[in-house]
C-alpha cells in the first residue's frame, strides 16, 4: 500500500511538473554592453527548429516570454547590422533568466536592391517585403519558381507569370544584379532553390531617384534573390536528362536541361541550356509574326503605368499547341575594382509549334447577328537571339556613366490552313460565306536599343544633373503568300471568288531621344526636379501587293503603299517633392507638344501634318511608418495615393491610309486622322504589417479613364465582308479594387499560413458597328485563397481561385452573358525518408458559360512523381513521373469585346510518362557541401 501511494504521488508530481508554464527573460546588448532596442527575438524548438514565439526587444533591450513548457529550446536574435545569434538552453524552472546576451557587429550592405540583415521569417523594410527562404522548406532540385509558389504575397500563373498586389513583376535580380536581362522566366526555371538565402519583393525606385535621393513617384515591382554565403563563391547548379521511347499509342518524349553557375565576390557567370518536346519553354517567347515594332508611343506626366485594357479574358489550360523547344545562353556580371561593372547576357532559342484550333465568334450588329466558325491548322518555327549588356563606370562619388545596349533578332516561318464558315440569319434571308485559306508566312525582326546616361552630384545634397541619350532602331519584314477560295451564298445563289496574292511589308523605325534632368533643394525637406526632353521618331513603311495571275506576279497598285512619317515631341515640366521621414508629397506639371508629319506615296505624294498639345499633371502622396521606429511591437504601415496622366500616340500601322485586303472577308483600313489617347489614372495602395504575428493586410486599386480612346469601327456588308478601321471614340474606362490578408495560425507561426485576396474589376467601352454605337460593360469578380503548410518532411500548398464575369451590350441585349471558372490547385510533397519523396500536383477546373449549350465537364489534371536520391551527398536523383494521368488536359479561352464574344479551343500536350535523372553540382568555397 505504501509503495502504491508513493507511486501515485510521483505520477501526480510528474503531471503537475509537466503542466507548469515558465517564463524566460533577458537583455540583448552589443559588444560594448549597450542595450539594443527592437531586435527580433525568436524561441525555436530544439527538436525541429519550429518557431514557438517571436517578439521585439523593448527600448532598454529587455525581453520576456511567458507560457513556455519545460523543454529544450534555441534562442535566436536577429537585428540589422549584427550577426544573427543562436543560444541553446533548457527550461527546468518556472523562471529562467538568460542575463545579458551579446550580439556582434556585422557589415550591413545596401547595394541597389540588396538588403542584408536579420533573418525574420517575414519582414518589411521600407519598400521591401522579405521572406527567409529556409522557412519555405525547399527540397532538393527545387528551383526558384517552386519557392515563389509558397510565398503568400505572390501569384504565379500556369505559365510562370508573376504578380503581386495586382502588379506584374518583370525583372528578377540576383544579389542586386540583373539575371538574363528582362526575362524573369530564365531565373525562375534555372536558379536552384538550395542556393537562396532570402526572397525580397521590392517596390523599386527609378535609378534617377536612387541617385538624386529625391523620390520621383515612379515605381517598378521586382524580385531580388540573395544567395547563401556558401553559394557566393564556387560552382553550383544541375544537369538533367529525361525521356521515354515511343510506344504503340504514345510518341517519344524527351527533356534535357542544365544550369551551371560559377560565382565569386566580383563575378557571376551562369550557363543554361534546354531541349524538350514537352511545351516547357523556360523563357518568355517572342513570336516573329508578332514582333512588329509598330507600337503606340506612351508619354507620361507622372509615375505609373497608364494601361487601359478593357478585355477581361478567362483562360483554361496552359499553352495552346504542341511545342518543341531548344535554347542556350549565358549571363556574365563582373565588378571591376570599385569603379566599373559589367552586366551582360546572351540567349538563343528555337521552337516548333503544331497548332490545331477551333474558334467560334458571335458578333452583334444592330439588326443581325453573325456567327463565325473557323478551324485552323498551323505549323510554325521561330528563332530568337537576345544580347544585353550594361557597362557602368563610377568616376568618383559624384560622377557616373552608364551605357546599356540590347540587340534582339527574331525570324520565323509559318504555314496556316483555315476553313471558315460565316453565317447570319435575318428575317426571310439566309446569308452564308465559306472560306478556304492557305497562308505561308516568313517574318524577320530586329531591334537595337541603346541608352547612354551621364550623372553628376554636386557638393550640396540633393543638387544633381543628369543627361540621357537614347537611340533605338527597329526593322520589321513580313512576306505572305495567300491562296483563298471564297464562296458567298445568298438564298441559294452561290458566288465563288479565288484570290491569290503575295505581299511584302517592310517597316523601319528610328527613335532618338535626349533628356536633361536636374534636382535642386528648395528647403530642408523640399526639392525641385526639372525635366526637358526632345524625341524624334522616324518611320518608313512599304507595303507591296501582287496578284498572282497565270502564275505571274501582277502589281496591285490599289492595295500597295509607301508611307513615311516623322513624329517629334518636346516635353518640359517640373515636380516639387516634399519628403520627410514618414511622408512624401509630390506635385508635377508637364507640357508636351507633338508634331506628326506623314507622306503617302500613291502616284502623287499626299502630305499630312498635324500637331497636338497636352498638359500632363501628376500628384502623389505617400505615408510610411516602420515598425521599429518608435517602440516595440508596433506595426509597419504604408499608404500611397496617386494621380497621373499619359498620352498614347496612335501606331504607324493604324495611321497608314491604306487598304489591306489579302483576306477578302476581313478588310482593314488605316486612319490618318487619329488623335492621341489621353489617359487619367488614379492609384491607391495601403499595407499594414505586424512583425510580431507576421500578419500582412492591405488593399490596392486603380481607375483608368481614357479620352479619345482608339477603338475600331466595323461595317459588315450584305455578303458578310467585314471592314475595320481605327477611330477615336468618346471614352473608355476601367477600374479594379483588391484586398489581401496574409496571416498565420497556431503556435508555430510559420508552419501554417493563409492568404486571402478578393478583387473586383469593371470596364466600359464602345465601338461603332454599322454606324451604331454599341456600349459594352464588363464586371468580373475574383477570389484567391491559399493555404501553405510547410515542414521538413511535408510541403502542402492549396490554392483555390474563382472568377465570374458578367458582360452586357447596349445593342442585342439578349446576347448578354456570364461565364466563370472555378479552379483548385493542390501541391503536395512528402519526404518519406532522406532518399525517397512522393510529389503530386492536382489541378481541378470547372468552367461554365451561358453561351455554351452544355457546360464543359470538370477538368482534373493529376501529375504524380516518385523521387529517389542517391550517390555521394545525394547528388543524384532518379524520378519517375506521370503527367496528366487522367488525360484530360485542354486549352480553352473565352473573351468578350465591345461587339462580340469568342470561344477558342486548341490542342495541347496530354498524358505522358517520363524517367528523369538529375545530377546536382556543388563545389562551393564558402563552407557548403562538396
Amino acid at each position: 500500500m505504501k509503495q502504491a501511494l508513493i507511486l501515485i504521488f510521483m505520477l501526480l508530481s510528474s503531471l503537475v511538473f509537466a503542466q507548469q508554464k515558465s517564463t524566460v527573460k533577458g537583455l540583448v546588448v552589443d559588444e560594448n554592453g549597450q542595450a539594443i532596442p527592437f531586435a527580433t527575438i525568436s524561441i525555436l524548438s530544439a527538436k525541429d527548429s519550429s518557431n514557438i514565439a517571436t517578439q521585439l526587444t523593448k527600448e532598454n533591450g529587455a525581453f520576456e516570454f511567458s507560457g513556455l513548457s519545460m523543454s529544450k529550446y534555441v534562442f535566436k536574435i536577429s537585428v540589422v547590422g549584427y550577426v544573427t545569434t543562436f543560444h541553446a538552453f533548457s527550461i527546468t524552472e518556472t523562471i529562467t533568466d538568460l542575463g545579458k546576451v551579446q550580439v556582434n557587429n556585422a557589415d550591413n550592405v545596401l547595394n541597389e536592391v540588396v538588403v542584408k540583415g536579420n533573418k525574420e521569417p517575414v519582414a518589411v523594410k521600407k519598400d521591401t517585403l522579405e521572406f527567409d527562404a529556409g522557412v519555405l522548406k525547399p527540397q532538393q532540385n527545387d528551383n526558384l519558381e517552386d519557392l515563389l509558389k509558397k510565398v503568400p504575397a505572390l501569384e504565379i500563373d500556369e505559365n510562370g507569370g508573376i504578380k503581386t498586389q495586382n502588379k506584374v513583376i518583370k525583372k528578377i535580380y540576383i544579389d542586386g544584379k540583373e539575371f538574363f536581362g528582362n526575362d524573369p522566366q530564365l531565373a525562375l526555371k534555372n536558379l536552384p532553390a538550395e542556393s537562396i538565402e532570402k526572397i525580397q519583393v521590392v517596390e523599386k525606385k527609378t535609378e534617377q531617384a536612387e541617385f538624386s535621393g529625391v523620390d520621383d513617384g515612379e515605381r517598378e515591382m521586382v524580385i531580388n534573390v540573395t544567395l547563401k554565403n556558401t553559394h557566393k563563391k564556387g560552382t553550383f547548379g544541375f544537369g538533367s536528362v529525361a525521356g521515354i521511347p515511343s510506344m504503340a499509342t504514345t510518341e517519344a518524349y524527351y527533356n534535357a536541361k542544365t544550369s551551371i553557375n560559377r560565382f565569386s565576390p566580383s563575378e557571376q557567370f551562369s550557363v543554361i541550356g534546354l531541349l524538350n518536346n514537352l511545351n516547357q519553354q523556360g523563357f518568355t517567347p517572342q513570336d516573329a509574326a508578332n514582333f512588329s515594332s509598330l507600337n503606340a508611343q506612351s508619354n507620361r506626366g507622372g509615375g505609373g503605368n497608364a494601361s487601359a485594357n478593357v478585355n477581361l479574358p478567362i483562360v483554361v489550360g496552359k499553352r495552346p499547341g504542341v511545342i518543341s523547344t531548344e535554347g542556350a545562353g549565358f549571363n556574365y556580371n563582373n565588378q571591376y575594382a570599385k569603379k566599373s561593372s559589367l552586366q551582360s547576357s546572351y540567349f538563343f532559342n528555337a521552337s516548333h509549334t503544331d497548332l490545331v484550333r477551333n474558334l467560334f465568334r458571335q458578333s452583334f450588329l444592330p439588326a443581325k447577328t453573325i456567327n463565325t466558325d473557323q478551324n485552323t491548322k498551323q505549323n510554325r518555327d521561330n528563332f530568337n537571339h537576345r544580347l544585353n549588356a550594361t557597362l557602368t563606370h563610377q568616376f568618383n562619388e559624384r560622377n557616373l556613366l552608364k551605357f546599356t545596349t540590347a540587340l534582339n533578332t527574331v525570324s520565323g516561318d509559318a504555314l496556316t490552313n483555315s476553313l471558315s464558315k460565316i453565317s447570319t440569319f435575318t428575317t426571310g434571308d439566309t446569308v452564308e460565306n465559306n472560306s478556304n485559306r492557305t497562308v505561308r508566312n516568313h517574318s524577320q525582326g530586329l531591334s537595337f536599343n541603346n541608352n547612354l546616361l551621364l550623372r553628376h552630384r554636386f557638393a550640396l545634397p540633393r543638387r544633381t544633373v543628369s543627361l540621357n541619350a537614347v537611340f533605338n532602331l527597329n526593322n520589321d519584314k513580313n512576306n505572305d503568300s495567300t491562296n483563298t477560295l471564297n464562296q458567298n451564298q445568298v438564298n441559294g445563289t452561290v458566288v465563288e471568288r479565288i484570290i491569290k496574292q503575295e505581299n511584302d511589308r517592310r517597316t523601319n523605325q528610328q527613335n532618338q531621344r535626349i533628356q536633361l534632368a536636374f534636382t535642386e533643394p528648395l528647403a530642408k525637406t523640399m526639392t525641385l526636379e526639372g525635366n526637358y526632353a526632345y524625341q524624334q521618331n522616324v518611320n518608313r513603311s512599304n507595303f507591296d501587293v501582287w496578284d498572282i495571275v497565270n502564275n505571274n506576279r501582277v502589281p496591285n497598285l490599289t492595295s500597295s503603299n509607301a508611307y513615311s512619317s516623322n513624329f517629334n515631341f518636346q516635353q518640359a515640366g517640373f515636380k516639387v517633392n516634399n519628403e520627410t521621414k514618414i511622408k512624401t508629397f509630390m506635385v508635377g506639371l508637364f507640357y508636351q507638344k507633338s508634331v506628326l508629319q506623314s507622306v503617302v506615296r500613291r502616284g502623287t505624294d499626299n502630305v499630312l501634318e498635324r500637331s497636338f498639345q497636352n498638359v500632363l499633371p501628376s500628384l502623389r502622396y505617400s505615408f510610411r511608418k516602420d515598425a521599429n521606429k518608435n517602440k516595440a511591437n508596433t506595426k509597419s504601415k504604408s499608404i500611397t495615393l496617386e494621380y497621373n496622366t499619359a498620352v498614347n500616340e496612335p501606331s504607324v500601322r493604324d495611321l497608314q491610309p491604306i487598304t489591306v485586303n489579302n483576306n477578302p472577308q476581313n478588310i482593314v483600313l488605316g486612319n490618318p486622322d487619329l488623335k492621341p489617347e489621353y489617359i487619367h489614372r488614379v492609384i491607391i495602395n495601403e499595407n499594414i504589417f505586424n512583425p510580431k504575428t507576421f500578419t500582412n493586410i492591405g488593399l490596392n486599386g486603380n481607375l483608368n479613364y481614357t479620352q479619345n480612346a482608339i477603338g475600331y469601327a466595323q461595317t459588315v456588308s450584305e455578303t458578310l465582308v467585314r471592314t475595320t478601321q481605327p477611330v477615336n471614340l468618346p471614352y473608355r474606362w476601367n477600374a479594379n479594387l483588391g484586398f489581401y490578408y496574409n496571416f498565420s495560425v497556431g503556435k508555430q507561426k510559420n508552419k501554417i499560413r493563409f492568404s486571402i485576396s478578393p478583387r473586383y474589376l469593371v470596364s466600359k467601352g464602345n465601338n461603332m458597328v454599322n454606324g451604331v454605337n454599341n456600349l459594352n460593360t464588363q464586371n468580373q469578380y475574383r477570389g484567391d485563397f491559399k493555404i501553405t503548410y510547410l515542414t521538413d518532411k511535408i510541403n502542402f500548398v492549396f490554392n483555390t481561385n474563382y472568377q465570374k464575369s458578367f458582360v452586357e451590350y447596349s445593342v442585342n441585349k439578349e446576347f448578354n452573358q456570364t461565364f466563370s471558372v472555378f479552379k483548385n490547385i493542390t501541391d503536395f510533397r512528402w519526404k518519406i525518408t532522406k532518399e525517397f519523396t512522393i510529389a503530386t500536383d492536382f489541378d481541378y477546373t470547372y468552367y461554365q458559360s451561358s453561351r455554351l449549350s452544355t457546360n464543359l465537364r470538370p477538368i482534373p489534371i493529376l501529375n504524380v512523381a516518385v523521387k529517389h536520391l542517391f550517390l555521394k551527398n545525394n547528388r543524384g536523383e532518379l524520378m519517375l513521373s506521370a503527367q496528366d494521368v487522367f488525360k484530360r488536359n485542354v486549352y480553352l479561352s473565352q473573351r468578350s469585346d465591345e461587339n462580340f464574344f469568342e470561344i477558342d479551343r486548341s490542342n495541347t500536350l496530354s498524358r505522358y510518362f517520363l524517367l528523369t535523372f538529375t545530377y546536382t553540382v556543388r563545389n562551393q568555397q564558402g563552407g557548403g557541401k562538396k
